[in-house]
This record gives C-alpha cells, structure tokens and sequence, in this order.
C-alpha cells in the first residue's frame, strides 16, 4: 500500500499516522503546513515531508498579529489554499488519507485520478458542532469564540463526509452525531487516539505540598466548557489551584468577572514544559461541550492523574467512572464541582485512580492506533477498490 496524508496544521495524530506508516514502508508523503526541517522532530523523514511553509508562515502570522475580526475569514481562505495545493500534489499513491474540513478538492482530485480518499473526522458532525455553539453563544455571547462554523465552512464539510469513501472517526461520540445527522455507518471506523509511551517517562510525579492542583489543557473557550469549570472551581471548598494551560482568552474572562482566586492562566505550552505541568498537577480536568477526542486525556493518564470529563468529550470512553477518573454531564456545574471536590480532599483516592489511568493510557499507543487503521479501514477499502476495478475492467 502507498499512502499520502495531508493534515492542515500540526495535528499529532496526522504526524502518528504518517510515522507508523513510514515504518511500513507504506507512506509516501505528508502534506502539511509544517516546514520540512521539523518533519524529523514530528516522527517523519524530511524526505516524506511536503512542505508548504509559506502557507504556514502566513497562517500563524495572521492568528498571531491579524485582526480578530478576519480571523474567521482567514481561516476559509487559509483551508481552500491548503486544500487546492494538496489535491494537486497527489503522486503514486493508492489511498489519500485527509483531515476534514480542509479537504473536498482533495478528495474530488483523488476519485479524479480513480484513487479512493478517507476522511479524518476528529469532532462531531459540523452541524452539531453549529447547535452546540449556539446555545452557547446565546449564553456567552458570540464575539468570544472565534469557531469558524459559517454556514460555507458548515456545506462544503458536509460533502467532504458525502463523498470520501471512508471516515476515521475519533469516538463513537463523533460516529453518533454523523449517523443522526445521515451520514452512511457503513463508512465510519471509530479509531481513537493513543499515546507515545515515551511520554510516559516525561512526566515522572513530582512532590506536592498540601494544596492540590487542577490541570486543564486546551484553548479557553466555549467548545472547551471553560466557564463551566470556573463556575465549578469557584464552588469547590477544598483549598486548591486550577491552571489553565492553553490558549488564553481575555474577552471570556472579563465576561465572566475574571478569574476566580487561586486561578492562573498560563498560555500554550509544549514539550517538557507542558510535561511538567502533568507532572506536577494532582487531578486533570476537560469539562469540553463539544470535543471529537481531546488528546490531553491520554496524555495526563499516562502521567498517572485521576481525570474528570464530560459526556461530550469523545475520550469519555476510555474513562471508568470511579476506576481511572469521572465522567460528568457537560454543562453540569454541580456534578463537575462535586467530582473535583472529592479528588481534591482524598490524596489516597488520587493515587489510586491515577495509578489505574495510567494503566489504562499504556494500552494504547500510537501503534495501536496504526494497525486499527489498517485492520479497519484500509484494508477493506482496498480491497474492494480492486475488486471494483477489476470487475469493471471485465466488462
């Protein structure tokens, strides 16, 4: 098998995916905004990476210095720009394999040149996600939240999940809400993320004083259910900290009367620096009202912390309510805060919990991962491709 890839931004699990692949001898390129001299660092020869570093340049640049008002206008242009130049960088491959809302051209290019196309689908169905920020907005306001769910992004997603021939799905959270919203079950595998083990071994516990830490890993925003967990970390009586990694978002905060006390966000953070916000955190927490996976989850079991998700983050799945962590109702102030303050107030229960989240997180790994897709989806898709081929070659 020959496979390409082609991933709009830094997404760990496009460059897991291509690593696993090169291993096999089966990739045959990576396309991605990533410049080329960090494919190495990112799991992939420099040799399998094509780079549109411009393109990546211009698009950080515009989320970093741009006015907040294009942004949403950006993005559209940005993904049909990504999306045009990767259709035509299709080489020698057998299947395509892009990464949703940034890959229609792509996918009509491939069934152009009689290549099958699977879809990454890492979220709910587009027009969930559209309900769910709505009800949000309406709570929140909608000049907090720079989603870009126009309802141009909204149509030309819901071809993309048309017209590919297969659909990696996240969770069967995001499998649900595509088959309520008439995509084919047929054509979806629900393969959720893994893990590096090595990450493991970065994120050794740390010794604590007598104040428990909270972690949070994500952009502050609605889709996050930031304002859920502040309200929550606000009716916690234990004595504690909540950081928040990730993201920052001023105007939510100032919505909602700033920060509580012992609150402190902290902005994005990566490598060993986000490996010591594991490693020195107490209980993990991603209270998402709309969220395909949520990597972190993964990541702080495997760093040996008790989680706390909501129903509508897809890696709820890999959670066992009160063996590895919680699972409480998004939006459910009340639920939320009383998990927290049973965590906070018994380091015996912490530790136990945790010790079985890491357990739970060495399962599956990127490997795991791998061969899913193989088993699942390329596979059978192949397979019939070559059957529909030669049967029409027949006739």
């Amino acid at each position: 098998m020959k496979i390409m890839i082609t991933t709009p931004a830094r997404f760990p699990a496009a460059f897991a995916a291509a690593a696993y692949h090169e291993s096999r001898g089966e990739l045959r390129a990576i396309v991605s905004p990533a410049p080329s001299w960090r494919a190495a660092g990112l799991g992939v020869s420099r040799a399998r990476k094509r780079g549109l570093a411009p393109l990546g340049a211009w698009n950080q640049g515009f989320h970093r210095w741009g006015p907040r008002a294009l942004q949403s206008q950006h993005q559209i242009a940005f993904s049909a720009v990504f999306d045009e130049i990767a259709s035509r960088l299709i080489g020698d491959v057998d299947v395509v394999n892009c990464w949703c809302s940034t890959a229609l051209r792509t996918i009509r290019a491939a069934h152009a040149r009689g290549i099958p196309a699977v879809l990454e689908v890492a979220s709910a169905h587009v027009e969930t996600q559209a309900a769910i920020l709505r009800e949000e907005f309406a709570r929140f306001g909608d000049d907090i939240d720079h989603t870009v769910l126009t309802p141009r992004v909204i149509a030309r997603t819901v071809r993309e999940y048309e017209e590919a021939d297969a659909i990696i799905a996240t969770s069967r959270f995001v499998r649900r809400t595509l088959v309520e919203s008439g995509v084919a079950a047929s054509k979806i595998s629900v393969i959720p993320y893994g893990v590096d083990p090595a990450f493991v071994a970065l994120t050794r516990r740390a010794a604590h004083g007598d104040v428990p830490t909270v972690l949070f890993v994500g952009g502050c925003g609605l889709r996050k259910g930031t304002p859920y967990l502040l309200d929550a970390f606000k009716r916690v009586q234990t004595r504690a900290t909540l950081r928040l990694v990730g993201r920052t978002n001023e105007e939510l905060f100032s919505r909602l009367g700033g920060l509580p006390a012992g609150v402190a966000a902290v902005g994005s953070k990566t490598g060993a620096a986000l490996a010591a916000e594991y490693a020195n955190a107490d209980v993990f927490v991603l209270p998402s009202v709309e969220d395909g996976w949520g990597l972190v989850v993964n990541e702080a079991m495997s760093a040996g912390l008790p989680v706390i998700v909501s129903d509508a983050a897809g890696s709820a799945e890999v959670v066992e309510d009160g063996v590895n962590g919680h699972v409480v109702p998004a939006r459910d102030v009340d639920a939320l805060s009383a998990r927290l303050e049973m965590l906070l107030g018994d380091a015996d229960l912490r530790a136990r919990m945790g010790a079985a989240a890491r357990a739970t997180a060495q399962s599956r790994t990127w490997r795991t991962y791998g061969d899913e897709r193989n088993e699942l989806v390329y596979a059978p898709l192949l397979g019939a491709h070559k059957t529909k081929v030669s049967d029409a070659a027949a006739a």
